[in-house]
């Protein structure tokens, strides 16, 4: 079992950034342009990773300040101090960090249960937010298909790097593109110490959020947004994109698919659902589909 002190050694590198924002240590990164005009582009992670899911999308965004971070109780950020983890507690953290920062008007893009996330906070704020980018995000706890989850317990629970393996097999849409260092990366990032049990409870948070809470929050946003969804998505598949593209507030929204990926598309295909993104920021009306 890991500590969070011992992965930091092991994963940190040159860029991290930390700082204790409500009690809660943060990671970070903070790359990129500087000064007065440069754009910036906040990026949240979905569950089970971390911000280096998202580094091919640096090459998209070059005269961008990036800024990465590690959710609550993920990557080599700090859990909180309690088991129950809210929206509202990821969305203070996130507030709490672009605060920190200094951020006064930014693109905002999440995947998954950190799309969740983005979307509470461009909400809430609109005057921060110029454009916002949700990824295969949650429109409702039971819309979430755990693919990944065996329909009997195995008779031995599997290690963290296999148990891992399995997580990344499933939601990937061509399993080949998994390599042994995401193995490695995201199964000793999972073997961590627990000592709020926050980790274990993870799952919870999701149902603590309604399906008819969450379309209410989406209705409130006005920010011109993309969702952008995976062809191959089996956690959540693209009918369920549909309904979480209609349930977005506002006139200026596109949906597009993305061909050949699955759930983890930031981490699956980089390269692809970065440029995809730039695209949608620089204002370009997107096709209904997208491949390589």
């Amino acid at each position: 079992m890991n500590t969070l002190e011992i992965l930091r050694e092991r994963y940190a590198t040159y860029r991290s950034r930390f700082a204790v924002l409500g009690g809660v240590p943060l990671h970070y990164t903070d790359e990129g342009a500087r000064g007065p005009d440069a754009p910036v582009i906040v990026l949240v992670h979905g569950s089970f990773l971390d911000l280096a899911s998202y580094e091919p999308w640096l090459a998209a965004f070059p005269e961008y300040r990036v800024v990465r971070y590690d959710r609550l109780r993920w990557g080599l950020t700090g859990q909180g101090d309690g088991p129950t983890i809210t929206y509202d507690d990821e969305e203070a953290l996130l507030a709490g960090l672009v605060d920190h920062l200094g951020l006064k008007r930014f693109v905002l893009a999440g995947s998954s249960s950190g799309g969740m996330t983005v979307a509470a906070y461009a909400a809430h704020n609109p005057q921060r937010v110029s454009r916002l980018v949700l990824i295969n995000f949650p429109l409702g706890h039971g819309r979430i298909n755990n693919a990944s989850e065996p329909k009997k317990p195995a008779p031995v629970p599997l290690p963290p790097v296999e148990a891992m393996r399995n997580l990344l097999n499933a939601n990937f849409a061509d399993p080949l593109l998994v390599t042994e260092a995401m193995v490695q990366r995201y199964g000793d990032l999972m073997n961590r110490e627990d000592p709020t049990g926050s980790i274990r409870s993870s799952y919870a948070q999701a149902a603590l959020f309604g399906e008819a809470e969450r379309a209410k929050l989406l209705g409130q946003i006005a920010t011109p947004t993309l969702v952008m969804w995976s062809r191959h998505n089996r956690t959540l598949a693209v009918e369920h994109g549909v309904a979480a593209f209609e349930a977005v507030g506002g006139a200026e929204k596109q949906f597009t698919i993305i061909e050949g990926a699955g759930h983890m598309l930031p981490l699956e295909k980089g390269a692809l659902s970065g440029h995809v993104a730039r695209r949608f920021v620089d204002g370009e009306t997107l096709p209904p589909a997208v491949a390589e």
